[in-house]
Order: C-alpha cells, then sequence, then structure tokens
C-alpha cells in the first residue's frame, strides 16, 4: 500500500500532490455526497425520507442489489438500540467484547462490499483501493481476534447481524470515504469509552491493541480525504447507549444469540475477567 502520512494537514494542500483546486472540488464532492448519504452532524446517519440502501440477506445473489427502506429515524433518540440487548450495560468483560465485536463485524462488511463494488465497476482512486483493502483485512482480523477472546474468556461470541447501508457507498469515492470515517470513529469513541469498565488488565491490552489500530484508520482515511489526521489534541470517549444510537441504523436484525433484545448466551451469563 502506498506510505500514508497520518501528520499531513491541511494547510499543505498547496503542494504539487494536494493541489488546492482537487480540494475544493473534493470538499463540493463531499458536501453532495453527504447530502445523498444523509448523514448527520454527529456521526448520526438517516433522514426522515426515504433513502436507498444496500442490504444482505440469504436471497441476495448481488452486492450490488439494493432495495429503498422508509426511515423514520430522523430524530436520533427514537433510534430503536433495543438490538444490542443487554451489552449496553456492559456490565462484564466478555458484554464489552460482544459489543466491541458487533462494531467490528459492522465495519468488516461495510469494507467487505466497498471492495467489491470497486471490483465489479471500480470508483475509488489513487490509493483509496489499497486503503479499503486494508481496512477490510484488519476489520477481519479483528473479528476473529475478538470472537477467540471472548470464547478464552468462556463467553460465546454474537452472531454477524444483518446490515444494511447506503448504496452511495458503493458508487461514490466521497460517500464512501465519508462512511468509513464515521464507523471508524464511532469505534475509537467507543473502545475508549469502555476502558474505565474493563475489569481483566490483560482485556483492557487486548482492547487497548484494536483502539490504536481503529485510530490509525482514521487517521489515514482523514488524510486521503485530504484532511488532517488528527483534528484534535485529544480523543472524545463514547458511552455504550451513544455508540448503540449512532449504530443502529446500519443493523436490520441481529444475529442468532439476540433474542427479545436480551443475551440468551455468553456476555449476559457472566465470565471470568481476563488477568
Amino acid at each position: 500500500m502506498t506510505s500514508i502520512n497520518p501528520n499531513h494537514s491541511e494547510t499543505s494542500a498547496s503542494t504539487p500532490e494536494q493541489p488546492q483546486e482537487h480540494l475544493t472540488r473534493r470538499a463540493a464532492l463531499r458536501q453532495a455526497g453527504a447530502m445523498a448519504v444523509g448523514a448527520l452532524a454527529g456521526g448520526a446517519l438517516l433522514s426522515k425520507s426515504s433513502v436507498v440502501l444496500a442490504q444482505d440477506s440469504p436471497a441476495q445473489t448481488s452486492p450490488n442489489d439494493v432495495l429503498t427502506k422508509p426511515q423514520a429515524r430522523g430524530d436520533m433518540a427514537d433510534v430503536d438500540t433495543s438490538i444490542f440487548g443487554n451489552l449496553v450495560n456492559l456490565a462484564s468483560d466478555v458484554d464489552i467484547l460482544n459489543f466491541a465485536l458487533i462494531l467490528e463485524h459492522l465495519e468488516a462488511e461495510f469494507y467487505v462490499r466497498a471492495v467489491d463494488a470497486h471490483l465489479r465497476r471500480p470508483y475509488l482512486k489513487r490509493q483509496v483501493p489499497e486503503l479499503a483493502a486494508r481496512l477490510r483485512d484488519d476489520e477481519r482480523a479483528h473479528v476473529v481476534a475478538i470472537s477467540q477472546r471472548i470464547q478464552e474468556l468462556g463467553g460465546t461470541p454474537v452472531a454477524k447481524p444483518v446490515f444494511q447501508f447506503p448504496a452511495e457507498a458503493f458508487i461514490s469515492e466521497v460517500a464512501f470515504l465519508d462512511l468509513s470515517g464515521t464507523l471508524e470513529q464511532n469505534g475509537v469513541s467507543a473502545y475508549l469509552g469502555a476502558a474505565p469498565r474493563v475489569k481483566g488488565r490483560g482485556v483492557l491490552r487486548f482492547a487497548a491493541s484494536i483502539y490504536g489500530i481503529e485510530a490509525r484508520h482514521t487517521a489515514m482515511i482523514r488524510y486521503v480525504s485530504g484532511r488532517t489526521g488528527a483534528p484534535a489534541s485529544l480523543e472524545t470517549p463514547a458511552s455504550a447507549t451513544e455508540i448503540a444510537t449512532r449504530s443502529a441504523p446500519f443493523i436490520v436484525s441481529a444475529g442468532a444469540m439476540m433474542d427479545g433484545g436480551a443475551m440468551m448466551n455468553g456476555g449476559a451469563m457472566g465470565a471470568a475477567p481476563g488477568m
């Protein structure tokens, strides 16, 4: 993958590699892409109007298939987060890891679809195809690692939910970068917010190792988008409820372990913290 400098700043926009004209045009396209995707300020997504979504299902034959799903989630206070069940309580280390596992499944699925869409009909340019493939591989690795750690703690990993994403993210580079940045920043805030609740030092070190990669992902995405890699000197944590609210619009249905908003196995049953 082409080397990406996370310390890049918007002040370098006049350099030959990032001409001002390019960034101005990108800014305009980003604004148009954001309107098409229906992104809301603060990481929320989806407007009250209908948007086109790409959804997976057992009958789906092509990742290009999309459907129109009416949304009534313009007010994020109305978003149904029950799909996360009791995991939002972060009652045990297994619960915390299972909550993180849902987010990692979400990110991994998005990048899998984006890479596949690009292979069928190229829409990502310059460094972005390589970046998308790297993000896909990292998030897949996170899913495997977290699942293994949950099992080591005596828990059962949550099953992969069914996800939906704005179709624009699979035809517009700007929309792809905007949504990938939102998902990655959501992960960063989630890991940071859950850190004080972790009981086992081993689990905390493990989670921190993933947190660091998620933070690097956000920096790389911002860099290739022509923005500064680190917009603030300190990261901002978010509660599990906040993260669930931001993530729920992307989730169509929960995995097999979720029933009636409560965990049937794993975290809700408790497990010994890591040493």
